[in-house]
């Protein structure tokens, strides 16, 4: 089983906002920063899952000239990987089905890709996907709801690569007031795998990540550092990852 080696912290950037080339360049910083696993989202017209701030950050990088393509996605995992992280790279199934799916992997594996999540690509429609992935050694992330059943968890958990990523609520992505506990769901994988374990939706504090570090392995921010970025820039960004990491709480004074 390939595992991904994550930080407590996983930053989403989606590629095109503001710049491809400024994505790139934030990706790189962030890693430099303390995070070796980064999520990175090719935008679509139509996103997966996503709440109005990132769905506005897709519209952004696709209103760019040029607007981000697949090449843009390969030279973004390539640079990350010349500065010590993995990219995790975010994408609709319908870009990846146009692209060509064996050709996407095969190219994906070659760029240096950490791995690869499709939010719209479900496990019964997945065995072509699977296939390609093992073949050239290139993570499938899979997405678990907190309503999932236990038949179905057995079922992903069983093919598992890189991490699992728990989605804290249902709905879309966004920033919330709170973070619910995850700690009979992640006790339930620990039982089944030791596949790493991510958490993300919602996430935009230090309490927050903490809370989720509790039972999790990482906390993935997603819209929070989107709209930072939008409004303040990359230093702005930068400092937030910054300073989430610091409040970090260190190993020994969290629960296992």
């Amino acid at each position: 089983m390939i595992k991904l080696p994550l930080g407590p912290l996983i930053p989403y950037l989606t590629l095109g906002d503001p710049t491809i080339s400024d994505s790139i360049q934030l990706a790189c910083e962030m890693v430099a920063a303390g995070c070796p696993v980064l999520e990175l989202g090719l935008p679509f017209s139509d996103p997966i899952a996503d709440g109005p701030v990132i769905q506005a950050s897709h519209q952004r990088a696709l209103l760019q000239s040029p607007r981000p393509v697949m090449a843009d996605l390969f030279r973004a995992a390539s640079a990350i990987r010349g500065v010590g992280g993995l990219a995790v790279a975010m994408s609709s199934a319908n870009l990846v089905y146009r692209f060509g799916v064996e050709s996407f992997f095969e190219q994906s594996a070659d760029a240096g890709l950490g791995a690869v999540l499709i939010p719209d690509l479900s496990i019964e429609d997945a065995s072509n996907w699977i296939t390609a992935s093992k073949r050239v050694g290139l993570p499938l992330i899979w997405m678990v709801s907190p309503l999932i059943s236990k038949s179905r968890l057995i079922q992903i958990t069983s093919i598992a690569e890189g991490f699992l990523y728990i989605i804290s609520s249902t709905g879309t992505t966004g920033m919330r007031q709170s973070v619910a506990s995850l700690a009979s769901l992640i006790q339930d994988i620990r039982s089944m795998t030791d596949i790493p374990i991510a958490v993300g939706f919602g996430i935009s504090t230090s309490d927050h990540v903490n809370t989720v570090l509790k039972d999790a392995d990482a906390a993935i921010v997603g819209s929070y550092l989107v709209n930072a970025l939008h409004e303040g820039g990359q230093t702005a960004v930068l400092q937030l990852v910054k300073d989430l990491l610091a409040g970090v709480q260190p190993v020994q004074n969290r629960t296992q």
